[in-house]
Formats: C-alpha cells, structure tokens, sequence
C-alpha cells in the first residue's frame, strides 16, 4: 500500500488526511458538462458571429457524453479533470480543410472557426475531432 505517493507524503496522507475530505476533493475534480460550460469564457465583447459559434460551443458540451467530455479536456486543457482556471474561447476565420477547432493546452485556449453554418454542422465535425486520436498528437509548426 502507498505505491505511487512518495514517502515524504506517505504520512499526511494515510493518517492527516479525512476519507471525507479526499472524496470532496474526488468530486469536484470529476467534470461535467454543466461545470465545464461555466468555465467558458471569452477576452472580449462578442460579435454576434462569435456569439453565435459560441452558442454552438455551450449546446455541444452540454451534449456530451462522460467518455466525450473527458476527451473534451483532453484537446483543450491536457487534462481529464476539471481545470483549476477556465478555458478561454477565441475565434478565427477558416475554411476547407482548415476549418477546425484547435487546442492550446499550454493555455486553457480553445480557438473556433467562425464558419460554422448549423450547430448539427459543428457538432459532427468537433465529434470527428475528439474521436480521432490523431487531434491528440502534438505537432511541431
């Protein structure tokens, strides 16, 4: 028993530590769509374009399933549990084979393209992304 939690922790965390508190700490790290909509945000007043993708966003989340939505953190944060600060939201114009979401997990930054037409549209789309394990790989630009 204590594989994994270094000796110098050994002590504060088998006798220190409350059952309770670490089942408290458990829950609020576990993600849910309606938690992670909330840490959505944006660095400025939105254009109704934006508004209107960002709307987009929320409904898509709020969609998700747990599996999706873990593998929703993945892509913007790197991380499968509720993120400590939200995640901002930018936007960008592309199309074609440019248009897709992009991660910046460095910084909690998910930026959008703007040239979604229906929210059907950008939901199948973000779906193939997060379902694809090749949106994961990092790349050097």
């Amino acid at each position: 028993m204590g594989l994994g939690i270094p000796e110098l922790y050994r002590d504060v965390f088998f006798n220190q530590i409350a059952k309770d508190d670490l089942v408290s700490l458990i829950k609020r790290l576990q993600p849910s769509p309606s938690r992670v909509v909330e840490l959505l945000g944006t660095d400025h007043e939105l254009r109704p374009e934006e508004d209107r993708i960002f709307y987009f966003l929320k409904d898509f989340v709020r969609s998700l399933t747990s599996e999706d939505l873990i593998r929703f953190l993945q892509f913007v944060t790197a991380s499968s549990v509720m993120p400590s600060l939200g995640i901002t939201v930018m936007f960008h114009h592309a199309d074609g084979l440019q248009r897709h979401p992009i991660g910046r997990t460095c910084g909690n930054v998910l930026d959008i393209p703007l040239e979604y037409n229906t929210l059907q549209e950008f939901k199948r789309e973000f779906l193939c992304i997060l379902r694809n394990d090749d949106s994961f790989r990092m790349f050097m630009t």
